[in-house]
């Protein structure tokens, strides 16, 4: 199920996530896969959103899963009502697996509630009646109910792939040990198996960096390792895109900032006191340092470009700012396995 991409990641239907995705090259979409997290939006009718979703994907395959987070809490009715019945276990999630079924070649993912795999036989058969293959989600607080099921042969009979997905986090050496016990398990009982390994290691402040931040992107070298300890499995990279839990918030609006995301690092440009300039600054810094030369072309890089250019089309807030670098993210990372090799140079910090 997995053989053509190289890159997954787990978004939540958020705008700037939605807006990254929108403008992603088309010459990215064939190797890329969202894991994407729906929920029920601003609209009055859950139609509504699930159609603004949908043309956000366009030409995307996606495996779709719902925002767990969002249920019970939309302000809109009817959406809350329609976005709440997708939670309804009835026939092996019906309701849900007919969303599915309506959205072109999307993928289900296996559903649970409260860490709990609710009607797994029967939604494996509704999986196996959609046969788009099925994606098996495995987070921390799921984890022991998963190897009940796939210890009793649920899989045996379904074209379905894994996501050993650690979430946010900022200790490595934990990630690694919980997430290569999963990829033990499941290889001990499926040895073909299709596995993605996902993580989410996005820095939570940027208060302390000054003018300018250099963060590691812990979820290549959480990737790395596993693959040195499983060499024999048939792993796949997956992040969370840059982003971090769908119901995070932030109390205070922040200072403008521009993150530059590479395949191992985050790059961030944050205005400082008495400094002004805005997002256009923080623009035209990253467009003067030396990781500019070495990112790909992309819609979150040109708008950037523009930004520092001072276009009327720009980055003009916090949305706009997080759907360039998620842009520029999710381009980086499906592009990492084809890009080619830019000799190093000595580190000048222009600031």
């Amino acid at each position: 199920m997995l053989e053509a991409y190289s890159y997954v990641a787990m978004l939540y239907c958020k705008n700037a996530e939605l807006d990254a995705l929108r403008n992603l090259d088309n010459a990215i979409k064939p190797q890329f896969l969202p894991i994407l997290g729906i929920g029920p939006g601003q609209f009055n009718d859950l139609t509504n959103t699930i159609e603004k979703d949908k043309e956000a994907t366009l030409n995307l395959r996606v495996a779709l899963t719902l925002d767990e987070a969002k249920f019970g809490k939309s302000k809109k009715q009817p959406a809350r009502d329609q976005f709440d019945a997708l939670f309804r276990p009835t026939n092996g999630f019906a309701e849900y697996y007919s969303l599915v079924n309506d959205w072109g070649a999307a993928i289900p993912t296996l559903r649970s509630i409260s860490g709990i795999y609710e009607n797994p036989s029967e939604q494996i058969a509704n999986a196996r009646a959609l046969d788009r293959g099925l994606l098996v989600h495995v987070r921390r607080h799921e984890y022991a109910h998963f190897v009940e099921i796939l210890e009793r042969g649920s899989f045996d009979d379904v074209d379905c792939a894994f996501a050993v997905d650690a979430e946010w986090s900022v200790d490595v050496l934990q990630a690694e040990a919980w997430m290569s016990s999963a990829i033990t398990r499941i290889t001990g009982t499926i040895p073909e198996a299709e596995i993605i390994c996902l993580s989410s290691s996005f820095p939570k402040g940027f208060g302390h960096i000054g003018s300018k931040g250099v963060f590691s992107n812990d979820d290549r070298e959480l990737f790395d390792r596993l693959q040195r300890r499983h060499n024999a499995a048939r792993l796949t990279y997956g992040d969370w895109g840059s982003t971090r839990a769908s119901e995070e918030t932030i109390a205070n609006r922040p200072r403008p900032r521009v993150d530059i995301p590479t395949q191992r690092e985050w790059i961030s440009f944050r205005q400082e006191d008495k400094d002004g300039s805005g997002y256009i600054g923080q623009a035209k810094k990253a467009r003067l340092d030396s990781v500019w030369a070495t990112l790909p072309e992309c819609w979150g890089k040109r708008l950037v470009e523009l930004t520092a250019l001072e276009r009327p089309i720009r980055i003009r807030g916090t949305q706009s700012a997080n759907s360039a670098r998620i842009n520029l993210h999710l381009t980086t990372q499906s592009m990492a396995g084809t890009m080619d090799v830019i000799p190093e140079e000595p580190f000048v910090d222009n600031f």
